[in-house]
């Protein structure tokens, strides 16, 4: 029991909860009749009112004073005195000092699951040190046994709570909220303490389970903080509650009360309080403008856990390394792999920063040397072992070198000035000082001037002494062959080429000797005419065979052509056989250079005719291979079109035909597959520069929310109300301080997710690796602190919902 005094006043609360005033004489007068009251209890009279033959001539009153609720009043007959003696303390515990006593105790009351009364009795029993503080405490050294001491020790403590509630609620109160979320914590603490001590015990078998629940906490954050939220809560609840009751019955009722309040609460709550927590954080480190790095790597991390790879798992860590590596050695960047990395690029890409202009020139420099790179493939795959362009050139000289002799043999007759330098016979060109201009111009197209144009003399002069007569077959066969309708159409085309290379061959001071007599109508043709017109047919047969029309004839008149052409060609060898020794020696390289010549219009052919053309038997292994020579020259001059070197990679094999004709050229299985996978690499780097336009997607939509950190305040705006106005203007201080922070995230993310260099990138992912280790260990941080939140909010409502039941 304890007691507390006022002048001549003693208040007193007995066993059974009751609170009575006694105005006595002396403090042993006092003593006396408070032993009464609990010897009245004890004998099961609770209700001591009216009764009025309590010793000392005194008399227990009704209620009567309106601070203390439930009071009952025992007076000794107005005897006066001041009332002395030690160990006993006033009841008042207003001012400064009382407050911080009252918020100190509130806190060590629920830091204590409610039984701190309990400790302090005990404790006070045997070593009343509270007596320092001026408590009247009792203890075994006083001469009171210890459970006599304890239970007077413990009244006395519920006694000081009441006063600090009724005087000092909000300290008291506050007190008692930060003893709960300190009791929370603790626990927490002790807790891995614990598993700290009994993991080595238990060694593999412990990690198991504990990685299993913190990858179920990840996976599922707001199942999770139902489950530990509802167990925190109700635990933490039924031990507070078991703190408020007076013995075992009543603590074990409360215990119960308080759990299944502190479930109730912790399973509601605790899940709320998890999704707001990184929302709140995000709003605060915005406001504050911090740790814009650690924001750009969690949005690096969000968006690559977007695209599939999870960075916090060794798995995901392989899977990103790997699908870089897949990329063939070219410059590819983290902004590349997934729609969300990109898409989070492209909003920074977008944004101003100062560091925009560099990563936005670096996106165009890749571009740009997009045809390089596809240049260096096509000759790795298509023409592995040729240098494309020499070849070719050489191919052509090495035929001129071999066939030039007989050539000259064939076409013009021996005797003399055979053998003689080659000097143009027809036409006979005299030319003026504009004579080189004249002839350029004319080969344009464009009028020229009189006074420009060159003198073309009669076709029978010759330089005296150089000259040498055209072989003019004297066969009526090949000349009736050279009549036929078809072979007079190709004579017509053929003489307008002929008498271009004639003007352009002369301007420019090469031989063309060789070309036909232009002006010559009606005369048997002689061996430059009929050659040059076996070539023109040449070209004409490989056009028509393409199903493709020419200028002169049509796709459907190609068998005509064809048997024209032979038939010419064959005569022709007959009529003279130097003629046929010239097209032995010139077909092997000729055959080489219509290879070549061919593979460079494959695009235009039926996937099946590439192949039958080049397994046609009697096909050289060198034919083959200069027909691939001759697709790479396609490919190249293809994507050399490509303006700026840019989307250069949408020109070639961009459809299933395409890449089906590549395939019939004879190009190895691994090399297309290697050829079309550098192409679709290269389609998939051009997305990045599309982002700069930032058309909307859904992807971009997510990624810009992302990159405001989530902090684009959207808080209520209504004119009207002072609310509306604190909202609107709390909101364009967030936005604002999103904006400024942006930035900085931005000039934090881009230099990481543009990254080209692999092994800046290898360490960029190490980093990262690290950050999302950081990042779950700093998630559940918060998920256990909001737990235990949620058991301090337990802790409360259970203790509250005891004591209300109580009173």
């Amino acid at each position: 029991m304890a007691t507390s005094k006022k002048p001549a006043e003693y208040e007193v609360t007995a066993s059974n909860g009751r609170v009575y005033r006694i105005t006595a004489a002396d403090d042993g007068q006092a003593h006396q009749l408070a032993g009464w009251i609990e010897d009245r209890i004890a004998a099961g009279d609770d209700d001591l009112a009216g009764d009025v033959s309590p010793p000392l001539n005194t008399q227990v009153l009704k209620p009567a004073r309106p601070d203390i609720e439930g009071a009952d009043y025992i007076n000794t007959g107005g005897l006066e005195g001041q009332v002395s003696g030690e160990g006993e303390r006033q009841l008042d515990r207003s001012g400064v000092i009382g407050g911080i006593d009252s918020f100190l105790r509130g806190a060590t009351r629920t830091a204590y699951g409610n039984y701190a009364d309990e400790i302090a009795a005990g404790i006070d029993a045997v070593l009343p040190i509270s007596r320092l503080t001026g408590q009247p405490v009792n203890s075994i050294w006083d001469g009171s046994s210890l459970s006599d001491a304890y239970e007077h020790n413990l009244n006395l403590q519920r006694q000081i709570d009441e006063a600090d509630d009724t005087q000092h609620p909000v300290m008291s109160n506050t007190g008692k909220v930060g003893g709960a979320i300190l009791q929370a914590i603790g626990a927490g603490k002790l807790l891995k303490a614990g598993a700290t001590t009994v993991a080595p015990m238990l060694g593999k078998t412990a990690i198991g389970p504990v990685a299993a629940a913190e990858a179920y906490q990840l996976a599922h954050p707001v199942k999770a903080a139902v489950i530990a939220g509802g167990a925190g809560g109700g635990l933490s609840g039924a031990f507070g509650g078991s703190g408020e009751g007076e013995d075992a019955a009543t603590r074990i009722d409360n215990a119960q009360r308080g759990g299944a309040t502190g479930l109730m609460f912790g399973s509601a709550l605790a899940p709320v309080a998890v999704s707001l927590a990184p929302a709140i954080a995000r709003y605060a480190n915005v406001l504050f403008g911090r740790m814009p790095e650690r924001e750009a790597t969690q949005q690096l991390i969000q968006a690559l856990q977007r695209d599939g790879y999870d960075i916090t798992s060794p798995t995901g860590v392989k899977a990103l390394r790997d699908e870089l590596g897949a990329y063939l050695g070219k410059p590819v960047s983290l902004a590349d792999i997934g729609i969300a990395t990109r898409s989070r690029a492209g909003v920074g890409l977008r944004s101003p920063s100062n560091v925009q202009n560099k990563m936005v020139d670096l996106v165009h420099a890749r571009q740009a040397g997009q045809n390089i790179r596809l240049a260096s493939d096509i000759r790795a795959t298509v023409a592995p072992r040729t240098d494309v362009h020499a070849l070719d050139e050489a191919l052509v000289k090495a035929r001129e070198e071999e066939a030039l002799p007989l050539r000259d043999r064939a076409l013009f007759e021996t005797g003399g000035g055979f053998g003689d330098p080659l000097v143009p016979r027809l036409p006979t060109i005299t030319r003026n000082a504009d004579a080189a201009d004249a002839g350029v111009m004319r080969t344009l197209g464009n009028d020229v001037p009189e006074t420009y144009s060159p003198v073309v003399k009669s076709g029978t002069d010759v330089a005296e002494g150089t000259g040498r007569q055209a072989r003019i077959p004297d066969d009526p066969v090949l000349q009736q062959i050279a009549r036929l309708p078809f072979a007079q159409r190709a004579l017509k085309a053929a003489r307008g080429l002929a008498q271009e290379e004639v003007n352009l061959g002369t301007v420019l001071g090469n031989d063309v000797s060789h070309l036909p007599d232009v002006t010559a109508d009606g005369a048997n043709l002689d061996m430059r005419t009929l050659d040059y017109l076996k070539r023109f047919l040449d070209k004409e047969v490989s056009k028509l065979g393409r199903q493709a029309d020419s200028n002169t004839f049509s796709a459907a008149e190609y068998p005509q052509v064809k048997a024209l052409r032979d038939a010419l060609r064959t005569r022709m060898r007959e009529v003279v056989p130097e003629y046929g020794d010239y097209l032995d020696s010139y077909r092997g390289s000729s055959d080489l250079i219509d290879a070549l010549k061919e593979g460079r219009q494959f695009n235009q052919l039926d996937p099946e005719l590439i192949a039958k053309t080049q397994n046609a038997v009697g096909r050289s292994t060198a034919e083959k291979e200069l027909y691939r020579v001759g697709v790479a020259r396609n490919l190249l001059d293809e994507i050399s079109s490509a303006r700026d070197g840019s989307n250069a990679a949408s020109r070639i094999l961009n459809s299933d035909e395409a890449r089906a004709q590549l395939a019939a050229t004879g190009v190895a299985p691994q090399d297309a597959a290697r050829l079309e996978r550098s192409v679709a690499i290269e389609r998939q780097f051009n997305l990045l520069p599309a982002e700069l336009s930032g058309n909307a997607s859904a992807a971009r939509n997510t990624a810009t929310v992302d990159a405001d950190a989530g902090a684009r305040a959207q808080l209520p705006f209504n004119p009207g109300s002072p609310l509306g106005w604190a909202g609107a203007a709390g909101r364009a201080v967030l936005n604002r301080a999103s904006t400024v922070r942006n930035r900085a995230v931005n000039e934090a993310l881009l230099p990481q997710i543009l990254e080209t260099n692999p092994q800046a990138i290898d360490a960029i992912i190490s980093d990262l690796e690290r950050a999302g280790k950081y990042a779950d260990a700093a998630k559940l941080r918060r998920a256990k602190n909001t737990y235990a939140g949620t058991a301090a909010l337990g802790n409360l409502l259970g203790t509250g919902s005891a004591m209300q039941e109580g009173n």
